[in-house]
């Protein structure tokens, strides 16, 4: 198991190594049992489709001052602040396979930037019959602002297309878009300690918090907060 390094603007030789030769963005490959640590900066969104071996992980981690692999080329302002993740695509990120963990660490490290308001919008988009996907301190924001807003297509925070099982969410905030969480068969699913807020619409998608269709089971929902939801 190894670490790697990502960091917007590096001049290094860009092969991940430490700070100094990090890539500038999450390489097309990545390895199992490894982690990517992340510093402040924007990124592309990205395809998470590595095959699965066995049950190993690969784990992203946002670096922060505290925990961030090497010191090799480290400067603290690469970890006080948030990794941004932005497409004007479908979805920002996409999980198409399974055994995933996306760690911001701190209060959210990660952000998910789905501003994009043409045709269906996600800021994560799950594939179908994948299991044992974490999001940990993970902020996914959508174009809206705390007043309703005119959404003429489904925009959702988080899409779970079929069939999911063993997702986790903890300590995120999701807010800005018609739909907090949407999925279709999802078993062994946890919402813990996550912020939804500023969840509605006055256009043609109606607004939902959390929106599970199918035949879903074994769900856990505790010590979450959502406010400033309009069913308009």
């Amino acid at each position: 198991m190894e670490n790697h390094y990502i960091r917007q603007g590096a001049t290094g030789t860009n092969n991940g190594t430490d700070w100094t030769n990090a890539w500038t963005q999450l390489p097309s490959t990545l390895i199992r049992g490894d982690t990517y640590y992340i510093a402040d900066g924007t990124y592309p969104g990205y395809s998470f489709d590595d095959p699965v071996s066995g049950s190993i992980f690969i784990t992203i981690k946002k670096a922060t001052i505290i925990e961030h692999g090497t010191d090799t080329g480290w400067n603290n302002s690469y970890g006080d602040g948030q990794a941004i993740f932005y497409s004007s695509g479908t979805p920002v990120i996409s999980i198409s396979t399974s055994y995933w963990i996306i760690d911001g660490q701190n209060k959210y490290g990660i952000k998910i930037n789905r501003t994009y308001i043409n045709n269906d919008a996600y800021g994560i988009q799950m594939g179908s019959s994948i299991t044992q996907i974490t999001l940990k301190y993970v902020e996914i924001a959508g174009p809206a602002g705390s007043d309703p807003y005119p959404f003429n297509y489904p925009h959702r925070g988080i899409y779970a297309i079929s069939g999911q099982s063993y997702i986790t969410i903890s300590h995120c905030y999701i807010h800005g878009l018609p739909v907090g969480i949407r999925s279709e068969s999802l078993t062994h699913f946890t919402l813990e300690y996550t912020d939804l807020s500023d969840i509605f619409s006055i256009g043609t998608s109606h607004p939902d918090v959390l929106y599970m269709a199918g035949y879903s089971d074994y769900t856990t929902l505790k010590y979450n907060i959502v406010h400033n939801f309009a069913p308009i």
